[in-house]
């Protein structure tokens, strides 16, 4: 069984290598697999949103990358389920709608009427 998986479709890496090269992806969705998405050492809430200090900056997390640094992550990363994110914006947006009552149009005139 493949320790290694797609952290944007999940999808096992098949390699007898533990690392994929530069230019490897991901054979479902092709994402780039040698990207800080894919690193253990990737941290959003890290400077430079990397545990390993003085690395250099990495403008595309998602994108192809040349770090020394990187090491595979092992194992999935899990996914925000999207049905559970969509559903918490509708109740927000919920929240601040106006209630929909049927008002009848004012004219020009009723604006300066007392």
């Amino acid at each position: 069984m493949s320790e290694y998986f797609c952290c944007k479709c999940g999808t096992p890496w098949e390699s007898a290598h533990t690392q994929p090269g530069f230019k490897e992806y991901c054979i479902k969705c092709s994402a780039w697999l040698h990207s800080c998405a894919h690193c253990r050492f990737h941290r959003k809430t890290a400077p430079n949103q990397c545990e390993i200090p003085g690395t250099e900056a990495v403008r595309d997390r998602n994108g192809m990358n040349y770090c020394d640094a990187f090491a595979f992550r092992e194992g999935r990363v899990e996914t925000p389920d999207l049905e559970k994110q969509e559903e918490a914006r509708k109740k927000l947006a919920s929240l601040f709608q106006e209630e929909e009552t049927e008002r009848k149009p004012l004219s020009f005139d009723d604006l300066f009427l007392e």
